[in-house]
């Protein structure tokens, strides 16, 4: 149920047809007959024929957690990016590839990783203090609202992907310093290991690899200054067509997503890292049918509804991680949005569930 007072207009962002027919193609190798099967059963209607061809962003892990149902192999994810070809990506890569260095490289992939994955944002974050850089992954939109282990297994084949790429790019056998993965640590946690190689944490707030400065800033042997401006001069093309298929609606929502673990962001913030100002954001959202109001209810109840779904968690980290800063707030917000108490909707997704708030729901802080 979407918030009240507000349209249901959750993104429904957009993948490249390679990033479904690899899930297809990989499952037929493991389990004869199972591409005939996944296409029937989770991408019926689905045209993926063509060279710009695009599907839902959001089948992408219903594919995978179909797939590892269907092939009984729990670590999909993994062993698809272990078994990928990195040329597969198009002229990303290519742009990536040619970067004078590591952090460059990973640069190029996260502007240009939404013309694979608009679901998902990647992103560097660093900590110069520290000397560490992380790269994140951030579900968005509707791929954000998948089930538990659709989620799972799209971060970990994203997460193992962006490690195996960083060493094709560099041709070592790199690793970061530490792993972070937002789901609980499956029963045999071997091939994770064995694929990243680091410590891994789990029950992460989001997927991310941490790797000292020192790994990003080495060069790239295949550092070619020319050949990279004709092959991002290509993807930025594509990118700004791209673009031009996004609603303000849908602009705002992603923008948020990477606000609101600062708090409630305002419209002016908004408008401002969107490249426009506040009056011109309310005149397009309102060409819309929408308010900045209710995209961020919007924002705030597939992101909550998204998390309550791990049990891990407790209400206090899902408000903390949602922008609230005080867990009465929350259980207010989400009320108005889904008219039961967060206790209440995790107890709808586990029946049998208790739906009463557990011990560790204390005050919303932060998640270190």
């Amino acid at each position: 149920m979407p918030p009240r007072g507000t349209k249901d207009a959750t993104p429904s962002h957009s993948a490249a047809a390679g990033a479904f027919l690899s899930i297809l193609t990989f499952a037929d190798q493991l389990a004869p007959g199972a591409a005939s099967r996944l296409r029937a059963e989770v991408l019926a209607g689905i045209a993926l024929d063509g060279v710009d061809a695009r599907g839902p962003a959001e089948k992408l892990p219903e594919l995978l957690a179909a797939a590892v149902e269907l092939t009984r192999v729990d670590d999909l994810g993994l062993r698809l990016a272990k078994a990928a070809d990195p040329r597969r990506f198009g002229v990303a890569t290519y742009a990536a590839s040619t970067s004078p260095t590591l952090r460059a490289a990973y640069e190029r992939a996260a502007r240009y990783f939404r013309l694979w994955n608009e679901g998902v944002r990647l992103e560097l974050e660093r900590d110069r203090a520290a000397r560490l850089t992380s790269i994140v992954l951030r579900s968005q939109g509707k791929t954000a609202m998948a089930a538990p282990e659709g989620r799972r297994q799209l971060a970990e084949l994203g997460s193992a992907t962006m490690l195996m790429l960083g060493r094709s790019f560099t041709g070592a056998p790199i690793s970061p310093a530490r792993v972070e993965l937002a789901s609980a640590a499956p029963a045999d946690v071997r091939p994770h290991e064995r694929i990243f190689a680091a410590p891994i944490a789990w029950s992460a707030p989001v997927p991310r690899l941490i790797f000292d400065d020192a790994a990003l800033d080495q060069p790239l042997p295949q550092h070619d200054a020319v050949l990279q401006e004709i092959v991002s001069r290509s993807a930025e093309a594509l990118l700004a067509a791209l673009a031009t298929k996004e609603t303000w609606s849908a602009r705002t929502r992603e923008a948020l997503l990477g606000l609101l673990r600062d708090g409630s962001p305002d419209i002016a913030r908004v408008a401002k890292s969107l490249g426009t100002s506040r009056r011109t954001l309310q005149r397009r959202l309102t060409s819309e049918g929408q308010t900045f109001e209710s995209v961020i209810d919007q924002v705030r109840y597939e992101m909550a509804a998204g998390l309550l779904a791990d049990e891990q968690r407790s209400i206090a980290e899902v408000a903390w991680l949602v922008g609230f800063r005080e867990l009465s707030a929350f259980y207010r917000a989400f009320r108005r949005w889904s008219g039961r108490t967060p206790a209440e909707y995790r107890a709808s997704l586990s029946p049998g569930a208790t739906t009463q708030p557990r011990p560790d729901e204390a005050p919303a802080r932060r998640v270190p």
